[in-house]
């Protein structure tokens, strides 16, 4: 080895090194040596052994090992050493060669040799590991777009993926909504989880619930040509109003992450051209998630309105297995929630004061508004009552963004209950609602 090395790593590498390699070395320091005694003999025992996990890089106990340890001295100076096992003969030989290289500089040279041979066959046993390991790894960000973002978050020192304290923030929050169908549950925002300013609040759930085993689907762009949207109308802009390419910080006007125009690199999992964008690619690099057509995914991020035959493809499970049903996150313009609306019947003008979230309502300092009076279709909001387990009698809401229509096309999705599929309403400033497969959902005529 070229470079000074510690005793830390010294004794690090001897631990590592060949028995009959550690035993000649210390005979032949041996035979230089004045003077040599041993201390402590060498004693075999358990102790407890910390692992540093790699998310909050918190040590916890693991367990206890077997170890031996010894203590020698030579030529006046104590030599010290542990080894995994029972080898009293090599951590012995260990202790005398860290007391040698201590002691004098041409025993170190020799020393510190053995120790690059340790080093140079670990190294050539991890390369072999990863030789055989790297073919079953997940490649995320393989496309240019994930290579690109990567790239790009690591220059402009953007997370690129959730925090520990904000992946467990947005978990929380979904189960709460879709425990609790009709209620606004907030997801993190930027003070609380830094990647929340760089991407699409329904992005969040994907990022907080996707890994290698769980397909995921990012739906962004334009609906595929020939289609209408579950709105009547194809090629909409989304719901959000923003530009139809993902920028880093999600809005529109600003460069994308490849700084261009959000073309896609490649044909999409259901052999369209707008299957792999931006966004995709981000949930790719930082969660591994397998991509996915939208009719196997688990997970799907709609960030533009869906159309009538994607929001019917979504894959529902079957009554055997209705865990395998997707949770889909739909991107709206904004969500509020009507009190006091328990008497509005169907057919009736709904009444009461709305809590407001999102662009369409001033959103004022706690992020909800209190509106008076009738609320009506005005700039696409829809008013859905809703009802069953986790709702107390029945609750109104109020979603710009969402067509009319949406509850029947729902309604068909969840028809072969327990098979269905799971929706959350998200709107830009991270307010969230539920409507699992277990709510009913019909329209109200304003």
């Amino acid at each position: 080895m070229t470079s000074v090395i510690t005793r830390e790593e010294r004794l690090a590498l001897l631990a590592a090194a060949p028995a009959d390699e550690l035993i000649d070395a210390a005979d032949a320091c041996l035979a230089a040596a004045s003077s040599f005694a041993i201390v402590t003999p060498a004693v075999a025992g358990c102790v407890p052994a910390q692992v540093r996990e790699p998310v909050l890089r918190q040590r916890f106990f693991l367990g206890d090992v077997l170890a031996c340890t010894a203590e020698v001295e030579f030529d006046g100076v104590r030599g010290w050493a542990m080894r995994l096992g029972d080898d009293r003969a090599a951590v012995l030989a260990m202790a005398v060669l860290d007391a040698a290289a201590a002691c004098s500089p041409d025993l170190a040279r020799e020393v510190d040799a053995l120790c690059a041979r340790a080093a140079e066959r670990a190294a050539a046993a991890d390369a072999a590991e990863w030789a055989e390991l790297s073919p079953t790894i997940v490649q995320a960000g393989a496309t240019r777009a994930g290579a690109t973002w990567a790239g790009t978050a690591r220059a402009a020192a953007i997370p690129a993926a959730l925090t520990p304290r904000g992946a467990q923030a947005v978990f929380r929050a979904t189960l709460d909504a879709l425990a609790r169908p009709g209620t606004v549950k907030r997801l993190p925002s930027v003070a609380d989880e830094p990647l929340a300013g760089h991407v699409p609040a329904a992005l969040l759930p994907l990022l907080a619930l996707a890994d290698l085993s769980t397909p995921a689907c990012v739906l962004d762009g334009a609906a595929k040509a020939g289609e209408a949207s579950v709105t009547g109308q194809a090629d909409e802009p989304s719901v959000t109003g923003q530009a139809d390419e993902a920028s880093v910080t999600g809005q529109a006007g600003q460069a994308s992450v490849t700084g261009q125009a959000d073309e896609p690199d490649e044909a999409g999992p259901d052999g369209g051209a707008a299957g792999r964008t931006a966004w995709d690619a981000i949930v790719r690099v930082a969660t591994n998630a397998p991509r996915a057509a939208l009719g196997d995914a688990r997970l799907v991020a709609a960030l533009r309105p869906l159309t009538a035959g994607e929001l019917a493809s979504l894959r529902t499970g079957t009554a055997a297995a209705p865990e395998d049903g997707a949770l889909a996150c739909l991107a709206v313009a904004g969500i509020a929630i009507v009190e006091d609306a328990g008497a509005a019947g169907a057919g009736e003008e709904p009444g009461g004061s709305a809590r407001e979230s999102g662009p369409a309502g001033g959103v004022g300092e706690s992020g909800d508004r209190r509106e008076n009076g009738p609320v009506t279709r005005e700039g696409g909001r829809l008013w859905l009552r809703i009802s069953g387990p986790g709702v107390p009698g029945t609750r109104a809401i109020i979603v710009t963004g969402l067509p009319a229509g949406f509850a029947a096309a729902r309604s068909r999705l969840v028809a072969g209950f327990p098979a269905g599929a799971d929706l959350l309403l998200i709107a830009p400033d991270g307010a969230m609602t539920g409507l699992p497969r277990t709510t009913e959902v019909r329209e109200e005529a304003v």
